[in-house]
């Protein structure tokens, strides 16, 4: 089932990255003109940092020490994602 978020809640995934990584005491992991727009159960988070029309997005999970780029672009994250889900759910009649 498809759930449907507020833009208050979206917008609040920056400050709750934010959150995990200072408690982690890894707040120089985020850069501070990340844009955050997914985590996972509070232990990964993903983000891009705006520098082209489709930027790199970088992966954090708890445990790491440093960040890395995880897809080439943002829309290379969106169609993987995609892909992974209809893999799990081949038939969604």
């Amino acid at each position: 089932m498809a759930q449907i978020f507020s833009i208050q809640e979206f917008l609040e995934l920056q400050s709750e990255a934010k959150e995990l990584l200072a408690e982690l005491e890894l707040t120089i992991l985020l850069p501070k003109d990340a844009k955050v727009f997914c985590m996972h159960q509070g232990y990964e988070i993903n983000y891009f940092v705006p520098t082209s029309d489709d930027p790199p997005v970088f992966q954090f999970f708890e445990g790491q020490t440093e960040i890395g780029i995880a897809w080439k672009t943002f829309s290379e994250f969106i169609l993987t994602s995609i892909q992974s889900h209809l893999g799990q759910w081949s038939n969604l009649n």
